[in-house]
């Protein structure tokens, strides 16, 4: 892939302040702000792109997905990045990955999204 010197610049800029090229929000607020709302599927999109992380089995997505939804109703941020700093400990470590009988399944979903767009998609 190949990045223009303008599109560089946005990157690390984005790297340096830990916040969202599109929005200038940082990745905390926008998690925060989502997990208030309810919103699980953003918080969880907003964690991974903190992270710079675009290539994610949907199981490592909705492992994330239900720690978040599993936080009590006003979490602090201090839990929600417990939970991310966590998650990504288990991702290194390949235990989030579906079990080698589940790859043929989880490879066919290709870039599927995540549990909730997959349901809000279908209406549920």
């Amino acid at each position: 892939m190949r990045l223009t010197n303008r599109q560089l610049r946005r990157l690390i800029r984005e790297a340096i302040a830990g916040a969202s090229a599109r929005s200038g929000e940082p990745f905390i607020d926008i998690v925060m702000n989502a997990l208030a709302a309810g919103d699980t599927d953003t918080a969880t999109q907003a964690i991974l792109d903190s992270f710079w992380m675009d290539d994610t089995w949907p199981a490592e997505e909705d492992a994330l997905e239900a720690q978040l939804a599993a936080l009590p109703p006003g979490a602090g941020q201090e839990e929600v990045e417990a939970i991310a700093d966590q998650w990504l400990v288990d991702y290194r470590a390949g235990n989030l990955r579906p079990r080698p009988e589940e790859y043929e399944a989880q490879w066919g979903m290709g870039s599927e999204p995540s549990s909730a767009r997959r349901k809000a998609k279908l209406g549920r």
